[in-house]
């Protein structure tokens, strides 16, 4: 359901018709895109994971000269930018990078695939936090919850649930700890992992 528009209350919470007639009284309109993709099963869930993920993180186009002031003969303008020194495996995508407490940076990396869903990038991959930025240099890395609130050494002690399942019972994949020396972290299908990193500026 896109959009309601009701003139009376439906009685799911709140508490007041659902009219909204816009600006020109005829009612709000919404326009969405609908994307068809054609695959074999094989590929499906790669094609679409992808397209997903490019559709929500859509660029806004920008132009910056080449040279100061711009030339108008050369027309040389920058159309890529990016802050890695490589880029991520297929399967991964930067999630979050801001700045945190106590001059570090928050980072989280995620896999975006199902178990499953494809014959090789829903496979665990391995990423190196070490050189994978041009502009500053990671010395250290705290791996911490999801929210980011507390180490992750804390979730050992959350309560266990045991419970009957009424068909087989896949298992978790084990999440190896960081490697602090070689800064390697590997991500197992659809996970997200926060750290709070200290850098070196380059």
């Amino acid at each position: 359901m896109v959009h309601r528009r009701l003139l009376h209350d439906d009685h799911f919470g709140v508490g007041e018709p659902l009219n909204e007639p816009g600006v020109d009284g005829k009612g709000l309109i919404i326009r969405g895109r609908h994307v068809l993709q054609l695959s074999t099963l094989e590929e499906a869930g790669k094609s679409h994971r992808e397209a997903g993920r490019e559709m929500f993180l859509e660029p806004i186009l920008s132009f910056v000269p080449d040279v100061a002031p711009y030339d108008v003969f050369s027309k040389s303008y920058h159309t890529e930018v990016s802050g890695l020194t490589k880029a991520l495996p297929a399967n991964v995508h930067l999630l979050t990078l801001e700045q945190w407490s106590g001059g570090r940076l928050l980072l989280r990396l995620e896999h975006f695939f199902q178990r499953g869903e494809h014959a090789e990038l829903s496979k665990p991959v391995t990423v190196s936090l070490k050189g994978l930025f041009k502009h500053f240099e990671i010395t250290a890395a705290q791996e911490l919850t999801l929210a980011a609130n507390q180490d992750v050494s804390a979730l050992k002690n959350r309560l266990k649930f045991k419970y009957t399942a009424d068909g087989p019972v896949t298992e978790p994949a084990e999440t190896k700890a960081l490697n602090a020396q070689t800064m390697e972290v590997t991500l197992n299908p659809m996970q997200i992992r926060t750290f709070a990193v200290t850098v070196k500026r380059n």
